[in-house]
C-alpha cells in the first residue's frame, strides 16, 4: 500500500492528470524537498504498476501518470480513500497564505501549545517549511507588542493579554462587521461610543468566561452596548423589575465585568439592572434548556413577519438568515421586557423616522401582528430597535441584482465561518449567502431561490437543480476565478439553450466518451400507463449491478434520501432520481421515455422523461458533463416530441449530445 508520504504526491500527480508536472513543483504543493519527492516517485512506479497505471517522465517536463487500465487503478484508489489513511489536508492547504492562516488559528484561538513537529505533522510539510511560516506570523504579530516563542515545550504567543486580543480582532473580527447594522449609525454615535474599544472588551471578556458567541450575536451585543451608552447618557437606563437572574452564572459574571470595564474606559456609571439585560443577550448565544418548543415558534413567527415584509418592501429579506440570526437574539431581551412592562428608548428612533419612514412604518405594520406583540404597547423606540436590523439587511441586498448562493461546508463551524468571511470580502457586492450549511445537514436546505451552490465538499456524486461550485475552505485564487468566471454565464435553470445541430460523428474526446454514457441496454420505452415504483424498479434492475437484490433495496433507499434533500423533478418534465452517494463502480444512466405523463409527487405530474443517474465510486468526468444539460433538454420541446415519436436510444445520443 502507499505511504502517506506517497499518496500525497499521487494526490497531486491525479491533480494534474494529463500533463507533466515536475519534481520540483510537486515538492512545493506538498512541503518536501525535491530530492524526496524524485525519491518517492520511483518507490510509488513500482507500487502503482502492479494496479493499472505507470508513471511516465520526460526530460525537461517533469512526471505524469498513464494508465493501462484505469478502471483497476481507480478501484485501488477508492480502497485506499476509504482505509482513511488519505492525506487530506494536502489538497486543501495549497498555498502558504492558507498554511500560515491554519497556524494562526492554531495559535490563537485554541488551547495548547503545538510544536514544529506537530505542525510538520498535521500540515504534511517539512519542519523547515513550518520555521518559515512560523518566521512570516513573527513579522505579522510584532506591531502588536507580541512575540512567537519556540521551545521544546511548544509553540507560544508571548506578550500582554490586551494585545493577544488586540490582534484577535483585527485578524479575525473586525473585517465581518461590515455590511453590518454599524454602517447605519451616525457618526456621532460611532465616535462616542467607540465600537473598536467595545468590541475588544466584549472578546476579551467573553474569552475569559469561556463564552463562545456566534458573530450574529456579538454584531447584536455590540450594538446594543453602543446604544445603551446612549440612553444612559439621555437618562434613560433599563429597568429590569421582576426578573431574577442567577448572578453566578457565567454570562451574568460576564455581563458584569464587561460593564465594570465599560464604565471606566468610558467614564459611565451603569445602573445595576443594566448587567441583567446584558446576560440575557449573551444567553442568546446558546440553547436554553427547556425553552425550545418557544424558540422554534418565535424563529416560524419571525420567517413568517419577514417574508411578508420582503413582499411589501420588494427585497427577499426572508432569505436573509443573518437577519432572522439577529432578529431571534433581539427578541430574547426584547420579550423578557415587554412581559415586565419595560421598553426602551431608542437614540436613533427620531433618525430612522425622517430618513426611512416607509420601513419604519412597514416594521410596525408588520411585527404588530406578530403573537407574541399581540395585546402589547409596542412603541416606535422598539420598532425602531427591530427596523435597525432590517435596514442592514436592506442595505446589503441594495443596488445591483447578487446572486443567491448556499455555502457548504464540512461539519466544523470555524471552516464554515472561515469560507463565509473570505466569500464575503472577495465579492461584497455579487454574492448574497443565503445560508452556511454543513454537509451532514444538507437534508435541512431549502434551494429555492438559490442561483447556485458553493461547497468545499466534493458534491460531485450529487445532482441538483442548481450548479455547484467545487472550492476550498481557504479559497484560493484558482477558486476566486473559477466563480467569477461562472458568474459571467446566466443560472442554467433559466437559461434557454441556443441548439445547434452537430454531428456526432464529429464528436472526439470527452464528447466522444459521454456518448458511450448512453446504452441499448439502459434505455427504455415504456408505451404503457407505470406509476413511478415501477419505473424505478425497471431501471435500476438496468443497472450492471441490478442483479443483486441487496443493491437494489439499497439504491432505492438512498433515491429516497436524495429526494428528501429537494426535488429531482425539473419543470415537470424531466426526473432524474440519483443515489446521494456513488454505488456503482462505473459511471452509468439509465434512461426511461414514457409514452404516458408519470405521476411523480402531488407536484409534479407531468414526468415524461426520466434519467436514472449513478455516479461512479471513481471517477466521473463523464457525468460533470452531462448533468448541466438536462436542463437544456426539457427547454427543447422540439427535441423532446422528435424523441417521443422515435424512442430509441441512437434517436437520443443524435438530440443530447449537441446540446453539450
Amino acid at each position: 500500500m502507499l505511504t502517506k508520504k506517497e499518496a500525497a504526491i499521487v494526490q497531486v500527480l491525479l491533480r494534474h492528470e494529463g500533463t507533466y508536472i515536475s519534481s520540483q513543483k510537486i515538492a512545493a504543493a506538498i512541503g518536501m524537498s525535491d530530492r524526496t519527492v524524485r525519491k518517492y516517485l520511483q518507490i510509488i512506479e513500482d507500487k502503482i504498476a502492479k494496479r493499472g497505471a505507470e508513471l511516465i517522465s520526460k526530460s525537461g517536463y517533469g512526471y505524469q501518470l498513464s494508465f493501462r487500465d484505469e478502471e483497476q487503478f481507480q478501484l485501488y484508489w477508492q480502497e485506499w480513500q476509504q482505509s482513511d489513511k488519505l492525506v487530506k489536508d494536502v489538497s486543501q492547504l495549497e498555498e502558504a497564505t492558507d498554511r500560515r492562516h491554519y497556524i494562526i488559528h492554531k495559535l490563537f484561538l485554541e488551547a495548547g501549545c503545538p510544536t514544529i513537529l506537530d505542525l510538520s505533522q498535521e500540515l504534511y510539510l517539512s519542519k523547515t517549511s513550518v520555521s518559515q511560516l512560523l518566521t512570516e506570523i513573527k513579522d505579522l504579530v510584532r506591531p502588536y507588542g507580541l512575540e512567537i516563542q519556540i521551545s521544546r515545550k511548544g509553540i507560544q504567543v508571548v506578550g500582554s493579554e490586551p494585545a493577544i486580543r488586540h490582534f484577535i480582532k483585527d485578524y479575525f473580527f473586525m473585517d465581518s462587521f461590515q455590511n453590518s447594522v454599524f454602517s447605519l449609525l451616525q457618526h456621532d454615535v460611532l465616535e462616542e461610543s467607540h465600537f473598536s474599544d467595545i468590541i475588544m472588551i466584549v472578546i476579551d471578556e467573553c474569552r475569559n468566561g469561556q463564552l463562545q458567541l456566534p458573530d450574529f450575536v456579538l454584531h447584536n451585543l455590540v450594538v446594543h452596548l453602543a446604544l445603551m451608552m446612549s440612553r444612559i447618557r439621555l437618562g434613560n437606563p433599563v429597568q429590569l423589575v421582576s426578573h431574577q437572574e442567577d448572578r453566578k452564572s457565567p454570562e451574568y459574571q460576564v455581563a458584569t465585568r464587561i460593564l465594570g470595564r465599560l464604565a471606566e474606559r468610558f467614564s459611565i456609571e451603569f445602573p445595576e439592572k443594566e448587567a441583567a439585560y446584558i446576560s440575557i443577550h449573551l444567553h442568546g448565544g446558546k440553547e436554553e434548556t427547556g425553552s425550545n418548543q418557544t424558540a422554534d415558534s418565535v424563529t416560524r413567527h419571525l420567517r413568517e413577519r419577514l417574508e411578508r415584509l420582503g413582499q411589501q418592501l420588494a427585497t427577499p429579506l426572508e432569505l436573509d438568515v443573518h437577519l432572522l440570526d439577529s432578529l431571534k437574539v433581539h427578541f430574547i431581551p426584547f420579550l423578557h421586557r415587554i412581559h415586565n412592562d419595560i421598553q426602551l428608548v431608542n437614540p436613533l428612533t427620531e433618525e430612522i423616522a425622517a430618513q426611512y419612514p416607509e420601513v419604519l412604518a412597514t416594521v410596525k405594520e408588520v411585527f404588530s401582528s406578530m403573537p407574541e406583540l399581540q395585546g402589547q404597547a409596542i412603541t416606535d423606540d422598539e420598532y425602531a430597535y427591530i427596523s435597525l436590523h432590517v435596514l442592514a439587511s436592506l442595505e446589503k441586498m441594495s443596488g445591483q441584482v447578487r446572486y443567491r448562493v448556499l455555502v457548504v461546508c464540512a461539519s466544523g463551524y470555524g471552516s464554515a465561518r472561515m469560507l463565509k468571511h473570505r466569500l464575503e470580502n472577495e465579492f461584497p457586492a455579487e454574492l448574497d449567502i443565503v445560508e452556511v450549511a454543513s454537509y451532514l445537514d444538507l437534508t435541512e436546505q431549502d434551494l429555492t431561490g438559490i442561483d447556485f451552490i458553493i461547497s468545499s465538499v466534493d458534491l460531485s456524486s450529487v445532482v441538483f437543480l442548481v450548479p455547484v461550485v467545487k472550492v476550498s475552505v481557504l479559497l484560493q485564487q484558482q477558486d476566486i476565478t473559477r466563480i467569477r468566471s461562472h458568474m459571467t454565464k446566466r443560472v442554467w435553470t433559466r437559461e434557454e439553450p441556443a441548439v445547434t445541430k452537430r454531428s456526432l460523428e464529429k464528436k472526439a474526446g470527452p464528447l466522444g466518451d459521454v456518448a458511450q454514457l448512453f446504452q441499448e441496454a439502459q434505455f427504455l420505452y415504456l408505451d404503457q400507463q407505470v406509476d413511478k415504483e415501477t419505473v424505478l424498479s425497471q431501471m435500476i434492475h438496468c443497472l450492471e449491478e441490478g442483479g443483486d437484490p441487496h443493491f437494489r433495496q439499497d439504491f432505492r433507499k438512498q433515491i429516497a434520501i436524495r429526494e428528501n434533500l429537494s426535488s429531482v423533478v425539473y419543470e415537470e418534465v424531466l426526473a432524474f432520481p440519483h443515489p446521494p452517494k456513488a454505488l456503482t463502480q462505473k459511471e452509468q444512466v439509465v434512461i426511461a421515455v414514457c409514452r404516458y405523463p408519470i405521476y411523480w409527487d402531488k407536484e409534479h405530474d407531468q414526468v415524461r422523461f426520466v434519467f436514472l443517474l449513478s455516479p461512479s465510486t471513481g471517477k466521473n468526468e463523464r457525468m460533470k458533463l452531462v448533468t448541466p444539460v438536462l436542463a437544456s433538454f426539457v427547454h427543447a420541446p422540439d427535441l423532446q416530441e422528435t424523441l417521443q415519436k422515435n424512442p430509441t436510444v441512437e434517436q437520443f445520443k443524435e438530440l443530447f449530445i449537441p446540446l453539450l
